[in-house]
This record gives structure tokens, C-alpha cells and sequence, in this order.
């Protein structure tokens, strides 16, 4: 073997190293992230249209330079131009949590920018009326118990600590009058 042939064979292998990235991970890297990683729940398809819509508005912002602020910024803007109610804002937030935090997860960020807002305070309360069937069963309940006590529920709004938007199951117990 010559000379030169030995050196290749006594040469070291270069280490190979990955590619070093050029750009930043930016949030819509994020999203792409995140909807691989929720693509088996239930959910996905719900969760998955809202990451889209986070994607518009915040899909080139680079990732790591997304504050806290930026964020409260966004979801009050979108809640006022789309007329969301509080439940919807809150929906949003979330999806931004779960974003950030698969992130974390995958050692894309240090921190969840969205971890700590505070969520806001839904009020889902409805009025509801009965359908005709369900109150003529509740009207033969009642025949039959006519003798004795009648006890229902019904639902009564009552404000808990100065919240106007809480409600409470409340036990009402009547006793018919004889005529």
C-alpha cells in the first residue's frame, strides 16, 4: 500500500454535524408543532381551527420574543373586533397555552408567555323553558304527589360575593293548597 493510502485509512471521520439554523423559531413553527402533537384528541379539529386563527395574526412573530403582554394585547383586540363572549376569549387563551407549552415541552422555549393571564369570568347562564312533554310529565309528577310535599328545582340567580354572574342550584320545597 502507498503512503498516501495509509493516511487515508489512520485519517479521523469528520464529525457530522446537523445544520445550524439559520432562522428563528418563529410562533407559526410553534403551531405546526402543537397541531402534530394534538392530532389524535377529540378535539383536534375545534383546536386546530383556532391555531389557524392565532397563526394569522401572530403566525411570523419570532417566539421567543413574544411577551405576556403581546398576548393579553391580542386576545382583548380579537375578542372586541369578533365579538366573542368571555367563554370564547378564554377558549383562545387556552390554545395559546397549549401552543406554548408543547414547546416547552419540546425545548423550543424556556417559557409559556401564556401561562399566567388571567382567564376571564364566564357567564353561561340561559333561561330555558320547558318542552310541552316535559311539563306535562312534571304536571302527572306532581298529581301524584299531590298529598305530600312537592319539592323541585328551580333555578335562582344569586349573586356570590358582589358577582353578578354566578348562579346556584337551589332546593325550593312547596306544599300545594287543598281547594
Amino acid at each position: 500500500m502507498t503512503h498516501r493510502g495509509s493516511q487515508k485509512l489512520n485519517a479521523k471521520v469528520p464529525e457530522i454535524r446537523p445544520p445550524a439554523r439559520t432562522s428563528l423559531v418563529t410562533v407559526s413553527d410553534l403551531i405546526d408543532t402543537a397541531i402534530t402533537t394534538t392530532a389524535s384528541l377529540l378535539s383536534a379539529y375545534d383546536l386546530h381551527l383556532k391555531f389557524e386563527r392565532i397563526r394569522e395574526h401572530l403566525g411570523k412573530r419570532v417566539a421567543s420574543e413574544v411577551a405576556q403582554s403581546d398576548l393579553i394585547e391580542w386576545l382583548d383586540e380579537a375578542q372586541d373586533e369578533n365579538d366573542w363572549e368571555d367563554a370564547s376569549r378564554n377558549r383562545y387563551q387556552a390554545a395559546l397555552s397549549t401552543i406554548f407549552r408543547i414547546a416547552m415541552t419540546d425545548k423550543q422555549l424556556r417559557s409559556n408567555p401564556a401561562s399566567c393571564i388571567p382567564k376571564l369570568q364566564e357567564n353561561n347562564d340561559r333561561v330555558r323553558f320547558l318542552a310541552l312533554d316535559e311539563e306535562k310529565s312534571l304536571m302527572k309528577a306532581r298529581e301524584r304527589d299531590s298529598l305530600s310535599t312537592f319539592q323541585s328545582w328551580c333555578w335562582r340567580s344569586i349573586p356570590a360575593r358582589g358577582d353578578r354572574h354566578s348562579s346556584a342550584h337551589v332546593w325550593a320545597t312547596t306544599t300545594p293548597t287543598l281547594a
